[in-house]
């Protein structure tokens, strides 16, 4: 008796499990669609139906519908557990991130070298940001990704070059591979030959030179 128990409590975990992921993988498509279209996930507060009329809602509520195991999870799961909140959104585009950068540097390895092309600008807030390309050589055709943006606190040449360094080395591209760096009309990071910084002597150490680009032409 007692191992029949302890066989049903095993199955009912392990259905659990299966039920859970297959509606996390469902959550995870349609927050990997959104973000592909660069679609908006929230909208406004809808004080009739006492929830959020944001793309992502309706695209939760549209899908399961013919989503067994999601409409079970909207249904069944404690209002704690739904997994559906803007913070755990953002935790899984997180990854998303991290695994898409993982992906360019493993296809990296095999360039014999690699080139970064940066720009400046502002986000919503007037956050200084830097968005960073990475251009290598994969099966013989030269790529252009976009690796993401990094925070500035400043916007010197100090500051950036650090940072920038300081982010591709933590991303795990090797630094000893790069050639060239371009920039767009950035008149502040034309020189990036700073002696005080060990990080920042990377660059005057393999001499790269500065490439600026016009983005109008």
């Amino acid at each position: 008796m007692q191992d029949n128990i302890e066989f049903s409590l095993i199955q009912v975990y392990k259905n659990s499990v299966k039920s859970n992921r297959a509606a996390l993988l469902s959550t995870i498509d349609i927050i990997l669609a959104l973000a592909q279209i660069n679609i908006p996930f929230r909208g406004n507060w809808n004080e009739e139906l006492h929830e959020e009329d944001g793309n992502f809602n309706f695209l939760i509520q549209w899908k399961s519908k013919v989503d067994i195991a999601l409409q079970l999870h909207l249904e069944t799961a404690l209002g704690n557990a739904h997994y559906m909140s803007p913070k755990i959104q953002n935790e899984i585009l997180e990854f998303i991130k991290k695994e898409i950068r993982q992906q360019i540097r493993l296809k990296t390895d095999s360039s014999a070298f690699l080139s970064i092309m940066a720009d400046e600008s502002c986000d919503c807030l007037t956050q200084a940001q830097l968005a960073i390309v990475v251009r290598y050589l994969f099966e013989n055709e030269v790529h252009e990704d976009f690796l993401g943006f990094i925070n500035l606190e400043r916007t010197d040449v100090a500051t950036i070059s650090c940072v920038v360094l300081s982010d591709l080395e933590n991303w795990g591209f090797d630094l000893t591979k790069l050639c060239c760096q371009g920039y767009d009309g950035c008149s502040t990071t034309n020189d990036l030959e700073i002696k005080k910084d060990r990080k920042k002597k990377i660059f005057e150490q393999l001499s790269l030179p500065v490439v600026e680009t016009d983005a109008k032409a």
